[in-house]
This record gives C-alpha cells, structure tokens and sequence, in this order.
C-alpha cells in the first residue's frame, strides 16, 4: 500500500492537514475518529495511515456515497456512523479526532469539549482545521458563517477546557465559486492539541 504522500490528492489542504497530523503520532496502531466526515475527502487519506477510523456525519445521503467510495478502495479499516459526535458512545477511547472543515456546524462548543474528553485519553491529538473567519459563507446550499470561529478563540476555549496546543498553522486556501460563480478563496487553519496527562 503506497503512502498518503505518494497518493497526491486533489485536495491539497487535506492532504498537508493529514501531512502535520502524522508529525504527531504513531498513526500505524492508532484508532481515530473523524467528526463531520462528509465524503471522506480528509478520512479516505487518514485511513491509509491509522489502524482503524471511526467516520461519523449527520447527513445519511453523505454517508451513502462515502460507502461507495469506501467499497471502491476496498477499506476494510474504515467504519461509517451516521449521526454527530455525542451518539459516539462514551466508552470508545480515541488517539486521534479530527474536525476537517467540521467545527463551524456544532454550536455547542462547551459540550463538545466535554465529549472530546470522555472520548479522549492523554496524549489524545484533536486536529482542526477550519476556514478563517470572515463575512461570507462557505457552503453554497446551506449558507453556514464563518465569523466566529477564529484560530484565537479554538484555542483559547481548547486551553480552557484541558487541552495543550501543539501546533497552529496556515494550511493552502479552499477556492470555490459562489452562487453567482464568481471565484472566492478561503483562507484556513490547523490546529493540533492534545488532552493534558
């Protein structure tokens, strides 16, 4: 199996997120869970990497055609889970969880935060990466802001709440055409932390 770096992907900001991630761990005996997977564009290339993956999204149609894609490659360490991240029982015990372009759709950040440490250990990495925040919107079909979530705030609440900050970095942009197709970029951002022992 080629590595994640000899597979380019065309998303080149899910693939220098994935690039980092691997920095910080061990991934061949890693368990890892992927919050708001989408089609997998980040957690199809992750899975290369990691002993198992957990992809969980709220939208069944989602997950439907990241099962097609899962069957096309033949990923056998891959599970798919429709819901959000609290129906991932809290009993499971991840290395690593990953937000990729996710965070923005869960309000609820205080009671994520909680989640993230029931479903995390020390030494847990939590990797985001998510749009800087301006005013416009980033999805066309379900127009969703990103004029909140600035890398500032992440990691202040992720201090607040337990957790040390690895790394923070600039990823490449995201282009994409509005509504009127006229072409936008999106500037984004990772961030790594970990749970603290």
């Amino acid at each position: 199996m080629k590595s994640s770096r000899e597979n380019i992907m065309s998303n080149p900001t899910a693939l220098e997120f994935v690039s980092a991630l691997l920095e910080y761990t061990d991934c061949r005996s890693t368990k890892a869970l992927d919050v708001g997977c989408g089609e997998g564009t980040m957690g199809l290339e992750l899975c290369r990497e990691v002993r198992s993956i957990t992809m969980i999204d709220p939208s069944a149609e989602t997950l439907g055609n990241l099962g097609i894609r899962i069957r096309e490659r033949n990923i056998e360490n891959a599970s798919v889970q429709c819901g959000d991240i609290f129906a991932v029982n809290s009993t499971d015990k991840f290395d690593i969880i990953t937000f990729f372009l996710s965070l923005h759709h869960i309000a609820a950040i205080d009671s994520l935060l909680c989640k993230m440490h029931d479903l995390s250990h020390p030494g847990t990495i939590i990797a985001i990466a998510e749009v800087s925040p301006r005013e416009t919107v980033f999805h066309r079909h379900d127009a969703v802001p990103h004029d909140t979530l600035s890398s500032y705030y992440v990691i202040e609440k992720l201090r607040d709440n337990g957790f040390d900050i690895l790394r923070k970095a600039s990823l490449p942009p995201i282009c994409k055409t509005d509504n009127n197709g006229v072409p936008e970029r999106f500037e984004t951002y990772m961030i790594l932390a970990t749970l603290c022992p």
